[in-house]
């Protein structure tokens, strides 16, 4: 028998709305206890909207406090019409087709314990766009040793494909110090630090 998992975490115990999970990992915050997988409030979209809906929140982002408010989350309450069946041509077009002069960088990445849109079907989707591998699939870590963020395979015409490591569909959520790094390496350009078996744990 599969029992149930939490849609966007595979390994996440966020599983309810109901507001008991937020006392508990909070009570852990107070006393001193951190750093788990779940180390974070839980309350997904009923907390979304109760932050979207405090006057305070909609004054600090300069929203009407009148104004409406609702969640676009998988298309809900639109009528969404499809008009291009598949955008591989347009991504390879990007990369090194017609529109490669312009220097556009792609990163399609992946918490790797995200069951919505797991790191197998876009790592299935970006090799078959059919690029040139410039880098292939190596782990990456946060601090040049061997502190592991995740895996990179780096493609012909500044297209990337990354996974972060127990992160899950909100990665910066779950993995926020790993998500701060690895957009830092690719908007800088400086590339993500190597796995380096052979060295020494750093100084803390």
């Amino acid at each position: 028998q599969i029992g149930g998992y939490y849609e966007y975490a595979l390994y996440d115990d966020c599983t309810y709305d109901n507001g008991l999970l937020q006392l508990q990992h909070t009570l852990w915050r107070k006393n001193g206890v951190g750093g788990a997988l779940n180390d974070y409030t839980c309350g997904s979209g009923e907390a979304m909207e109760a932050y979207a809906a405090s006057s305070a929140v909609r004054d600090a982002f300069h929203v009407p406090v009148d104004s409406n408010f609702f969640s676009g989350d998988n298309g809900d309450g639109f009528n969404y019409t499809l008009t291009e069946k598949n955008l591989m041509p347009f991504y390879q077009d990007v990369a090194v087709g017609k529109y490669a002069d312009q220097n556009i960088k792609v990163m399609v990445y992946n918490g790797d314990t995200d069951p919505g849109i797991n790191s197998f079907v876009a790592q299935n989707w970006t090799s078959s766009l059919g690029f040139e591998e410039v880098e292939s699939w190596r782990p990456w870590t946060t601090d040049s040793c061997q502190r592991m963020a995740g895996y990179v395979t780096r493609y012909e015409g500044n297209f990337d494909f990354v996974t972060v490591r127990g992160a899950g569909h909100m990665v910066p959520t779950y993995k926020p110090e790993e998500a701060f790094e690895m957009f830092s390496a690719w908007i800088t350009g400086e590339g993500f630090k190597v796995f380096d078996p052979s060295c020494e744990a750093p100084d803390l």
